[in-house]
Protein backbone atom coordinates (compact mmCIF):
# COMPACT_ATOMS: atom_id res chain seq x y z
CA UNK A 1 0.00 0.00 0.00
CA UNK A 2 2.84 2.39 0.87
CA UNK A 3 4.58 1.73 -2.47
CA UNK A 4 1.38 2.41 -4.39
CA UNK A 5 0.79 5.65 -2.47
CA UNK A 6 4.38 6.78 -3.04
CA UNK A 7 4.13 5.96 -6.75
CA UNK A 8 0.88 7.88 -7.08
CA UNK A 9 2.38 10.88 -5.27
CA UNK A 10 5.44 10.84 -7.55
CA UNK A 11 3.21 10.61 -10.63
CA UNK A 12 1.08 13.55 -9.51
CA UNK A 13 4.27 15.55 -8.96
CA UNK A 14 5.53 14.63 -12.43
CA UNK A 15 2.23 15.69 -14.01
CA UNK A 16 2.44 19.01 -12.14
CA UNK A 17 6.05 19.59 -13.27
CA UNK A 18 5.15 18.79 -16.88
CA UNK A 19 2.19 21.15 -16.73
CA UNK A 20 4.38 23.96 -15.39
CA UNK A 21 6.95 23.50 -18.18
CA UNK A 22 9.76 21.99 -16.11
CA UNK A 23 10.47 19.36 -18.79
CA UNK A 24 11.21 19.86 -22.48
CA UNK A 25 9.94 17.25 -24.90
CA UNK A 26 10.89 16.53 -28.51
CA UNK A 27 9.88 19.39 -30.78
CA UNK A 28 9.27 21.84 -27.94
CA UNK A 29 12.55 23.77 -28.10
CA UNK A 30 16.02 23.52 -26.68
CA UNK A 31 16.50 21.10 -23.78
CA UNK A 32 17.65 22.37 -20.40
CA UNK A 33 21.43 22.20 -20.07
CA UNK A 34 22.01 21.75 -16.34
CA UNK A 35 25.75 21.15 -16.60
CA UNK A 36 28.08 24.10 -16.14
CA UNK A 37 30.88 24.61 -18.62
CA UNK A 38 34.53 24.43 -17.62
CA UNK A 39 35.34 27.44 -15.42
CA UNK A 40 31.73 28.67 -15.41
CA UNK A 41 30.51 29.85 -12.00
CA UNK A 42 27.36 28.37 -10.51
CA UNK A 43 24.82 31.22 -10.51
CA UNK A 44 22.98 29.62 -7.58
CA UNK A 45 25.99 29.12 -5.31
CA UNK A 46 25.90 31.39 -2.28
CA UNK A 47 28.96 30.03 -0.49
CA UNK A 48 26.87 29.60 2.64
CA UNK A 49 25.68 26.09 3.55
CA UNK A 50 21.98 25.62 4.15
CA UNK A 51 21.32 25.05 7.88
CA UNK A 52 19.76 21.64 7.18
CA UNK A 53 22.69 20.40 5.04
CA UNK A 54 25.09 17.94 6.61
CA UNK A 55 28.54 19.42 6.97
Amino acid sequence: MHSADAGAQWTRGLIERIGSGAHTFAGEGEPFAGVLGEGQDNPYATGVPHPEDDA
